[in-house]
């Protein structure tokens, strides 16, 4: 995994298995990534700040997301890591 201006860089398996992302420790991307619809939560836990998406219709869930391949990733938190799947 690496950090490509903005954007982190994942190889996804074919088998379609998660895969462990750290996401980025600070809020870095632009507005115009951002929009209306992510927001940076910041964790007292080590390694849980992330962007989450905001639903303008549901003001109590708000799914942690990451910015993966130049595209928007659900993250699943497990076991104190995060991890994301393929999408298509």
């Amino acid at each position: 995994m690496q950090h490509l201006e903005n954007c982190i860089v994942v190889e996804f398996p074919e088998n379609g298995e998660p895969v462990e992302v750290s996401p980025r420790s600070y809020t870095d991307l632009p507005l115009l990534l951002m929009g209306w619809a992510a927001i940076w939560v910041q964790s007292e836990k080590p390694k849980a700040s992330t962007y989450h998406l905001c639903h303008s219709y549901n003001d109590h869930s708000f799914p942690a997301i990451e910015y993966i391949n130049h595209d928007w990733y659900y993250l699943d938190w497990d076991n104190k890591q995060y991890y994301t799947k393929f999408h298509s």
